[in-house]
């Protein structure tokens, strides 16, 4: 099912209390929030954590049943009626009501860490089942921790990174973010872009959506590649106090000081108690989407790059082996595991294995067949040692870097090579 994401803000209430709207009911029909109330409502220390319905329940039943239903705007003015409803009622509802046919979507209202956030996509919910005859269990709401306004520093390291999480674990969704704080927009259309999902807004008193499609915008990762070890060190899940020192993660960088200048002028790292490293918000996001597509072998710049390495080594191999069967993309067994490079010989088997020297996958890890340990002890090397003859079986792996690979690398591909091909002899 297809899905919209919005975001809640609090306009389900805010609008409410708009002074050409207020002024209209009278002494006897006034709905029971005021100014004060909602100054109190919207506390600080009124984290969703703290949403109690003793405290909102008469709020929420007030707004729906004289605000949300009793009182509607046409030509230029508000009417009071008995149960028409009001789609001006708040931003979220407005654009919602332009989309099309609700019933069609699987609906996540994504809010603050407020009670107040909460309380209004509760009665959204309420909107959504009664006037558009969606069913509650099409209907999620997920409250942000750490999406708030009053500790930028927890806004930064836990509300954006779980807004981040909660949007890229919904694919194909439409973000309606006409609701929520604004100083969220930016971040969204960011996620929006990057992730290629489409965005709607509605701006304050206008009537028209506005409409964000995906930008046919491509996201160069190659600097990420061939960086991966520094980059890993700073992975979006790690916690601060395992981030590492500036020098120690600009001796991790292929061009040292060169790189890590240029990654803070990009604003994908930057520095921060003093002397440690990590990612941006910005940097975070196109992490983890370099790790999305690099573990669905999504077609990319840097796998093009490895396409035309694998072609220059067999064209090296069918010139200078002509007595030699060599193929290029060998698939073998049952699975169709495939092999770079294959050679065969008169008494011996070689696989050459190609791989970027930035991020090579070295241990196995699950539905990931991709690996150098999944090679050779489950995959197409194992294969060729169990179901084709030879005197002798040879396993290469060919790293290709833009410069020397660094030291590190060396030491790390060494150590579990070594230990993975023992592990195949035993």
């Amino acid at each position: 099912m297809k899905k919209i994401i919005t975001t809640v803000g609090t306009s389900i209430y805010t609008n409410l209390l708009k002074k050409e709207v207020f002024d209209e009911f009278n002494e006897e029909s006034r709905p029971i929030l005021t100014a004060e109330n909602l100054e109190n409502l919207t506390h600080k220390e009124l984290t969703a954590e703290k949403y109690s319905k003793h405290l909102f329940d008469a709020y929420e039943e007030d707004i729906l049943n004289k605000w949300v239903y009793g009182i509607v705007f046409q030509e230029e003015v508000w009417h009071f009626t008995d149960d028409k409803f009001n789609v001006n009622c708040c931003a979220e509802i407005k654009t919602l009501n332009k989309i099309g046919d609700l019933k069609e979507y699987e609906h996540i209202l994504i809010t603050t860490d407020t009670a107040i956030s909460y309380s209004s996509a509760r009665i959204i919910r309420e909107i959504l089942k009664k006037e558009y005859e969606i069913s509650e269990q099409n209907i999620k709401i997920e409250i942000i921790s750490g999406l708030q306004i009053y500790e930028p520093k927890k806004f930064q390291t836990e509300g954006a990174n779980n807004l981040i999480k909660i949007i890229t674990e919904n694919k194909n969704a439409i973000l309606n973010i006409s609701g929520g704080y604004k100083a969220i927009i930016p971040i969204l259309t960011i996620i929006a872009q990057i992730e290629q999902l489409p965005v709607k807004y509605i701006y304050e008193e206008s009537e028209e959506i506005i409409s964000i499609p995906p930008m046919p915008l491509d996201f160069d990762f190659t600097f990420i590649e061939e960086n991966y070890l520094a980059f890993e060190q700073i992975r979006p899940n790690k916690k601060e106090n395992n981030l590492p020192e500036k020098e120690e993660f600009k001796n991790l960088l292929a061009k040292k000081e060169d790189d890590l200048n240029r990654l803070l002028e990009l604003k994908l790292v930057e520095q921060f108690s003093e002397e440690k490293i990590r990612l941006t918000l910005f940097g975070r996001l196109l992490f983890n989407k370099y790790e999305e597509l690099y573990n669905k072998n999504i077609f990319s710049r840097q796998k093009l790059l490895g396409e035309v390495i694998e072609y220059k080594i067999y064209e090296y191999y069918k010139e200078n082996e002509v007595k030699s069967e060599v193929k290029k993309g060998k698939e073998v067994g049952d699975e169709n595991y495939d092999i770079d490079i294959y050679i065969k010989r008169e008494n011996e088997i070689e696989v050459n294995e190609v791989k970027h020297g930035g991020n090579i996958p070295i241990r196995k890890k699950e539905k990931n067949n991709n690996t150098i340990e999944y090679r050779l002890t489950e995959g197409s090397f194992k294969y060729i040692v169990e179901n084709e003859q030879a005197d002798k079986y040879i396993f290469n792996l060919v790293a290709y870097y833009h410069t020397e690979l660094l030291h590190r690398v060396k030491n790390k591909l060494k150590s579990y090579i070594m230990r993975l091909i023992l592990m195949v002899k035993m």
